[in-house]
């Protein structure tokens, strides 16, 4: 069996993106260009302080000579610039040509423009292309030192790294690991990429790409030191590779047997719910219909009301609820395997509570509509676009973690319930993606810059 598609009317989705202009030319047409987007998107707010799209970020106008920009160019600026540089053939500093990036990934302009558009999306949320506090505090250098505050972030710096490298040791990383302390790379450069991690993984090709590139981390500190945060331009070169592979990931697994690809995660799960209500005599069809339609009255609702906090409250339960052990009851208070339930954030009887409380009576809800709302969610209607999908990976990882079906609705349902240009913490594929489209919306000339991304990345 196969994901069964909701395209019938019986199907209530009011959700979906339209087109302002469906009848223009398909947007994968478009001559796109990255010299098209005459603004970057910098913020010094962190993560946690941003508000609306135009509230948290300043443009900076791409439209300067190279002279101006070496007089003081931005790592921001330097960023995008490589993305333009690095496509086709170019030359390294020291006169060294290169295969561009769009040879070396066997894609097309389109695809190389659309990849780009998400690498600066993923660069402004991370660290306001530079520019955020923290992001600066955590890469000091030397030359950067002009009083005590600037040694205090030297410090805290090299000891980031060191700490990253020291846990990595593998007496240390037993001890570490028992205490629940995470052995992995440091994030570095302008995306914040944990590439040592990601190197683990990549094939002969890929390496020899990053290599070709000069992207290296230290034969002897590898998890936490490299050359990204050093070089912007190693930092693009380094995205967009690892962009390519989480896309790669999106319908095809290129990460062993043992994890699915994206669509083939959400199939099964679909195929396995699918199995469940035949096994009771309930029609899939109908299960379907009820799970959408369950999801549209809840959203229906949430878009009636003005309250941004009520919305956030709703937006957060119906997400959370996902997130929690399945059947999981305040009474017992046990997952699956009968081990105790120490959060009960994590109990999904409570957040079922939670969301009924939120909708405050106005829709009803129980934990039967969660399960059709599950089926739903996995149905090919349901699922994430190729650019909602590479910022999710970029984010939670396309490991086993990252590839939890219910994880995976919990963010589709993030995406869903989010209003775009309104930036939480909590939301970052979201966040990620309207970046991406306003960035894309530069070249397309339009608000249609979330569909020139996909249309270009589709299979």
């Amino acid at each position: 069996m196969t994901t069964t598609n909701a395209n019938n009317p019986n199907f209530n989705m009011p959700w979906q993106r339209q087109n302002t202009n469906p009848n223009s030319t398909p947007a994968r047409w478009v001559d796109s260009s990255l010299n098209e987007i005459e603004a970057l998107y910098f913020t010094n707010d962190t993560e946690k302080e941003r508000t609306t799209f135009k509230g948290t970020f300043t443009e900076y106008n791409t439209n300067i000579s190279d002279h101006e920009a070496s007089a003081g160019a931005t790592e921001g600026y330097q960023f995008y610039k490589a993305l333009i540089d690095c496509k086709e053939n170019n030359v390294s500093k020291d006169g060294k040509p290169r295969t561009g990036l769009m040879e070396r990934l066997n894609i097309s302009s389109e695809e190389y423009d659309a990849f780009a558009c998400i690498a600066l999306a993923i660069g402004s949320q991370e660290t306001g292309l530079g520019y955020e506090i923290e992001y600066t505090n955590e890469n000091t250098t030397l030359e950067d030192v002009n009083d005590l505050r600037d040694v205090g972030d030297l410090v805290h710096t090299y000891g980031r790294k060191f700490g990253k490298a020291f846990i990595a040791m593998p007496v240390i990383r037993n001890i570490a690991g028992l205490f629940g302390v995470k052995d992995d790379s440091a994030s570095s450069g302008i995306t914040q990429l944990k590439i040592y991690d990601q190197m683990q993984e990549m094939s002969e090709w890929e390496k020899g790409i990053l290599k070709e590139y000069g992207i290296e981390t230290s034969k002897l500190l590898g998890k936490g030191f490299d050359n990204l945060a050093s070089d912007p331009e190693k930092s693009a070169v380094a995205t967009m590779v690892v962009l390519k592979r989480i896309k790669d990931n999106y319908s095809e697994n290129i990460n062993g047997d043992n994890v699915d690809s994206y669509k083939g995660t959400m199939t099964k799960a679909f195929n396995e719910l699918q199995e469940e209500y035949i096994a009771k005599g309930e029609s899939p069809q109908e299960a379907l219909e009820k799970g959408f339609d369950s999801l549209a009255n809840i959203y229906n609702y949430y878009q009636s009301i003005n309250d941004e906090d009520k919305k956030l409250e709703i937006r957060t339960a119906i997400k959370d609820a996902f997130i929690a052990y399945d059947d999981s009851t305040l009474e017992e208070r046990q997952d699956s395997q009968g081990n105790r339930i120490k959060d009960i954030e994590l109990v999904e009887e409570y957040q079922i509570q939670k969301l009924q409380e939120a909708l405050g009576g106005n829709v009803s809800f129980s934990a039967e509509d969660l399960n059709y709302i599950r089926f739903a969610m996995c149905s090919e209607d349901a699922q994430m676009d190729v650019a909602e999908y590479c910022a999710y990976a970029w984010n939670k990882g396309t490991g086993e973690s990252g590839m939890k079906p219910d994880r995976l609705i919990s963010e589709k349902l993030g995406i869903i319930f989010s209003d775009p240009e309104i930036f939480d913490y909590n939301q970052y594929t979201a966040n990620v993606v309207t970046i991406a489209s306003h960035y894309a919306n530069q070249i397309t000339e339009d608000e249609n810059g979330y569909f020139l991304i996909n249309d270009n990345l589709k299979e």
